[in-house]
């Protein structure tokens, strides 16, 4: 497992291999993780990825809406944002809000994994990006097909 951080300790503490932050992106890699910072995939970075998807924590990770249709001619899976990081939301409100117990809440976690699934199997039998597949808060689609 490689990482990057501008602050290589807190590299060094997961045990994972550390590479300098600016070579985060053009490392070759299974799938980076971008867990802070947004914006960090656009017109400049993506034609130069490394990686075969991404799936991390950050909001808004695209510069734009284009950058999904460019990450998808590369043949990069996008998982978006904010499917993928559903689970702080999901936690927050079912435990702090509604009262869940473990059970529930684990079942409700485990929803994110199946939404994933299904956007990515619907952006391919649509011939769409997966920011255009993802559900709105409403079941309907985020950004128009």
């Amino acid at each position: 497992m490689l990482g990057a951080d501008v602050d290589p300790s807190r590299v060094a503490a997961t045990g994972a291999e550390p590479i300098a932050a600016d070579a985060a992106l053009t490392t070759a890699c299974d799938v980076p993780a971008p867990c802070a910072t947004g914006a960090m995939f656009g017109p400049e970075t993506i034609p130069s990825l490394g990686c075969a998807a991404i799936c991390g924590a950050a909001n808004n990770q695209l510069a734009t809406p284009e950058d999904a249709e460019r990450l998808r001619a590369r043949g990069i899976v996008y998982a978006p944002d904010y499917v993928a990081n559903a689970g702080g939301v999901i936690w927050l409100a079912g435990y702090e809000t509604l009262g869940w117990d473990d059970a529930h809440m684990r079942a409700r976690l485990a929803g994110i994994e199946q939404t994933l699934d299904d956007v990515f199997a619907d952006a391919v039998a649509e011939g769409i990006t997966t920011a255009e597949a993802a559900p709105d808060s409403q079941g309907g689609r985020l950004m128009a097909a």
